[in-house]
């Protein structure tokens, strides 16, 4: 029988790696969503009096998100859009979650395909201001751009 991803992430748990994230994270059911939503705005100067946006929820700046240092944070990604993007937080890792619950490897970005959703939690374990965007610079200038705030 070949290996499958689960399979890693159990060995790895046993192995000491993926601990920081109590398994009791994951019994809520109201996750709180940013969504890469197109929006038009005013733009200068009034001859082009629309810009297309990016934003979170189709604002700009998206609303910020506040956790405590410590806790033990959930968020999904819904990319409204039919543009792929990818999604990077600054001072922080993060696990992508999968369907089934089960954790993958850290990092920093995770690629979102258009019209899809992604799951993420973390430990805001590092104190401050933390920008969060799309890492793509056509992106992050067209204002999918939030920012998160631990303390």
């Amino acid at each position: 029988m070949t290996p499958t991803r689960r399979d890693a992430v159990k060995l790895a748990r046993l192995a000491g790696f993926g601990t920081g994230l109590p398994r009791g994270i994951f019994a809520a059911e109201d996750i709180p969503e940013l969504a890469a939503q197109v929006a038009r705005l005013p733009s200068l100067p009034e001859r082009d009096p629309q810009t297309e946006i990016r934003g979170d929820g189709g604002t700009i700046p998206g609303r910020e998100i506040r956790v405590g240092q410590g806790e033990c944070v959930r968020r999904r990604f819904v990319d409204d859009t039919a543009f792929p993007h990818t999604m990077h937080l600054h001072g922080m890792r993060f696990r992508e979650v999968s369907v089934d619950g089960a954790l993958g490897p850290l990092r920093d970005t995770v690629l979102v395909d258009g019209r899809e959703t992604r799951e993420i939690a973390f430990t805001a374990d590092n104190p401050g201001d933390r920008l969060f965007h799309g890492h793509m610079l056509g992106d992050a200038a067209s204002g999918m751009t939030t920012w998160g705030r631990v303390t």
